[in-house]
């Protein structure tokens, strides 16, 4: 496609995985299948796979929840949205990925204001 060349071609590799990256977060299932073909020819195209099988799931778990559930479940709370019973299950099942696992605490970002 003319998306992929250009994308080939305007990117580096590190430029194109910040890219899958972003659009891999996306709940557009649209944008969210730009991310699997792109990320997929990304990892084929440059042998990365050593590399990205250290990304446990890229590029794919983000992809197959958004095609299971058109959304990221996990997000439901914080979007103020009901959780279906299909999403709930997977939520607290053994197959849920740990990015979709319930949300850790948050850790406070602390500056450092003239040694306050």
């Amino acid at each position: 496609s003319s998306l992929g060349a250009s994308f080939d071609e305007l990117f580096g590799p590190l430029e194109q995985f910040v890219v899958t990256l972003a659009l891999s977060h996306a709940e557009d299932e649209r944008l969210n299948a730009i991310h699997a073909t792109l990320a997929a020819r990304l990892i084929r195209g440059h042998d990365l796979d050593a590399m990205f099988a250290t990304l446990g799931g890229y590029p794919l778990e983000h992809y197959d929840c958004v095609q299971r559930f058109g959304r990221f479940p996990h997000r439901n709370a914080a979007l103020g949205r009901a959780t279906t019973p299909e999403e709930a299950a997977w939520l607290s099942s053994e197959e849920v990925p740990a990015w979709a696992r319930r949300p850790r605490p948050r850790t406070a970002l602390l500056y450092w204001v003239g040694g306050r």
